[in-house]
């Protein structure tokens, strides 16, 4: 749901009391309920004389809009922006079928509840073809095929959803419907029901323009009674503490994973709800999950469990870095073979027709992980000046020593313009380009006082002061590693690899009569590892943000001289330890984890003892701090070198996709098997 916010607006009308949502399907469209703009009673709609006004996050002024088609019985329009300029970097929201019901949904809008931050409602599908009579002064009329569903926020006490009219509704990433109805009793909701048009109608508005997503056949992954098995197995394990699973999750399954049962109460009901989102996207996540479970609570119960549903699970979470590498490895390559065998169907008529309604979704992706190549290679690049920065800085003491080390200055100059040059070619389409020619600049200037030593001008001497003053400068320059890797984290967050997955599941269920074994095969391995390699993924960003939350306190804690109790250091010393206590607890088997659990032991009370009188007890307590910050930094430190090198091996998925959105508009058949 994170990444479709900036891309939904709140809809109001000047001089008329008008509050709705909408979402943007084309770059200048923008879909919601007719009700929200027109009055259906007429027979044709009316609308109001002011102006359409879009208010999308973070965008000021509004954008105004035109209606430029409606479906009167199914309750749906399209709005074209008369600017859409300020939406060119927010994504479409993509269109899919719906089959079947069971699924869990989520929506975005600005119901009475929430009207001006806007808030997330969910629930489950009941009905995918539905009917809903619309009752207009001349008469009824019966409309079908609506969605109805079921959410938990309708059914609240004084749950009041005007406002959420043309809201969409989301399963997995993709749009389904779009909200138009609630039943209603007293101005609030009745019996948590809501219906949706069905993305079918809103394609239908403009069927040149939109495209109407296959929906991937319903699978098993997970059996109701397997999942009977697993709930009180896991209630066993985790003693009934939500909170631990929930942090198993985040760190397994990333945040919004975490976040999307906010309403859950007990264990086995967050369980079985999250256990629903995840069969519902697909093979590989619950593997995952129950991976990821193993590593926190090693049950010889829940071990045994896992070995019938997903062997995977039974796979160790290891913090040796070769563990994690083959593991990642192994992922990549299976999904990198995969994408290749996208590219060996492109000239299939058959699977051009699905490959069209993912072209958009490949397109961004493609530049989210071009966005991701150059922060990588931005961040390597300061990386090594930091590599190099200690023998820059002797050479240019020697220098003030007398001593004769221009082979060497050659040497430094020679980097530092390589340096250079690598950097400025990254900075084409990056976000923070101008941001980043400041210390790019920097190490320019430094190349260039340096070759002055070279090659001295007689109109221009060398300023000692500047030649002297190189170290600082590149010390300072360094700093922007800290940014970097803050953007490099939030660009890894956003990068979209369901979409991969999607696809290769959808053309093996509709192309697999006709494919070989082997590439049927390499495509089911293939959407299996791009839902293990997105968990992994967004589990790994989750446990930096966790890890970069931690390293604040601590860099606070470590400025605090007057105090020597470690717990008297924090300003916050009981948040910080149940954090850090959370996360030792998510992966007790790690080293890491055991050694700063141990260390905590003698700090665990909330509030800490008197301060020592001795100065030797002082000394020792200093120096227990100081063991204690190495060992965060240098967890912190290990975690960012994972989603590094993470990373580095989603870079080259760019290529095949490439090659997938540059596929003729036009399908032609071809011959063979692929």
């Amino acid at each position: 749901m994170d990444e479709f916010r900036d891309s939904i607006a709140r809809i109001t009308i000047d001089g008329a009391e008008v509050r709705g949502t909408g979402f943007l399907v084309a770059p200048d469209l923008v879909a919601t309920a007719l009700h929200v703009v027109a009055n259906r009673d007429d027979d044709p709609p009316s609308f109001p004389p002011g102006a359409i006004q879009l208010h999308f996050p973070g965008i000021d002024p509004p954008i105004k809009a035109v209606v430029q088609a409606v479906n009167r019985d199914a309750d749906c329009a399209l709005l074209r922006c008369v600017d859409a300029k300020p939406l060119a970097t927010r994504p479409t929201l993509v269109l899919r079928e719906l089959s079947y019901p069971g699924d869990v949904f989520t929506s975005f809008g600005y119901p009475d509840t929430q009207f001006v931050d806007g808030m997330v409602w969910s629930g489950k599908i009941r009905d995918p073809n539905a009917q809903l009579t619309n009752f207009f002064p001349k008469g009824q009329v019966p409309y079908r095929p609506v969605l109805q569903l079921f959410s938990q926020e309708a059914a609240a006490p004084g749950a009041a959803p005007q406002g959420l009219s043309g809201a969409p509704v989301i399963v997995g990433a993709a749009v389904v419907g779009l909200m138009r109805f609630a039943l209603m009793r007293a101005g609030t909701s009745a019996a948590g029901t809501l219906y949706a048009c069905s993305a079918a109608d809103i394609v239908a508005l403009a069927p040149t323009i939109l495209s109407l997503r296959p929906g991937p056949a319903q699978t098993v992954i997970i059996t109701p009674a397997q999942i009977e098995k697993l709930l009180p197995l896991l209630d066993v394990a985790f003693a009934s503490d939500l909170t631990s699973l929930r942090r198993v999750v985040r760190f397994s399954l990333g945040a919004e994973a975490e976040r999307s049962l906010p309403a859950a109460r007990s264990l086995t009901e967050y369980a079985t709800g999250l256990l629903e989102i995840l069969q519902q996207q697909g093979p590989g996540t619950i593997g995952v999950l129950l991976r990821g479970v193993l590593a926190a609570r090693p049950t010889n119960e829940l071990k045994a469990f896992a070995s019938d549903i997903s062997p995977y699970a039974l796979e160790p979470v290891d913090d040796h870095t070769q563990v994690q590498d083959t593991h990642d490895d192994c992922l990549a390559d299976t999904i990198g073979i995969a994408l290749t065998e996208l590219t060996v169907l492109r000239d299939r008529a058959e699977f051009q027709s699905i490959i069209r309604s993912y072209r958009a979704d490949f397109e961004r992706t493609r530049q989210q992980i071009s966005i991701l190549a150059k922060y990588k290679e931005l961040h390597s690049c300061l990386h090594d000046v930091q590599e190099k920065f200690e023998q820059i800085s002797e050479t240019v003491n020697r220098m003030k020593d007398g001593e004769a080390v221009n082979s060497y200055v050659r040497d430094h100059v020679r980097f530092l313009h390589a340096a250079v040059t690598t950097a400025t070619s990254q900075l084409a389409g990056l976000p923070t380009a101008d941001r980043e020619r400041v210390w790019i600049q920097e190490l320019d200037d430094c190349a260039a006082i340096l070759k002055s030593v070279i090659f001295p001008q007689a109109e221009d001497p060398v300023d000692d002061s500047k030649l002297f003053g190189v170290p600082d400068r590149l010390e300072q320059t360094l700093s922007a590693a800290t940014e970097l890797n803050r953007d490099l984290v939030e660009t890894a967050k956003f990068v979209r690899l369901d979409n991969l997955g999607d696809t290769m599941r959808l053309v093996e269920q509709q192309l697999g009569d006709v494919l070989q074994p082997d590439a049927l095969q390499r495509l089911k391995d293939g959407y299996v590892a791009v839902g293990r390699l997105r968990a992994r993924l967004s589990g790994l960003v989750a446990e930096h943000d966790e890890w970069q939350e931690l390293n604040t306190a601590l860099e606070a804690a470590r400025n605090e001289r007057t105090k020597h109790q470690p717990q008297a250091k924090f300003t916050s010393w009981k948040l910080f330890r149940n954090q850090l206590v959370g996360l030792c607890g998510t992966f007790p088997s790690e080293l890491w984890a055991a050694d700063l659990t141990a260390m905590m032991k003698p700090w665990m009370a909330d509030t800490p003892p008197p301060e020592p009188r001795l100065a030797t007890s002082a000394e020792k307590l200093d120096n227990q701090f100081v063991d204690f910050y190495k060992t965060c930094v240098d967890r912190f430190i290990d975690v960012d070198d994972e989603l590094n090198r993470l990373c580095r091996r989603i870079v080259p998925f760019g290529l095949p996709l490439t090659v997938l959105t540059k596929l003729r508009q036009q399908p032609t058949q071809a011959a063979g098997q692929g």
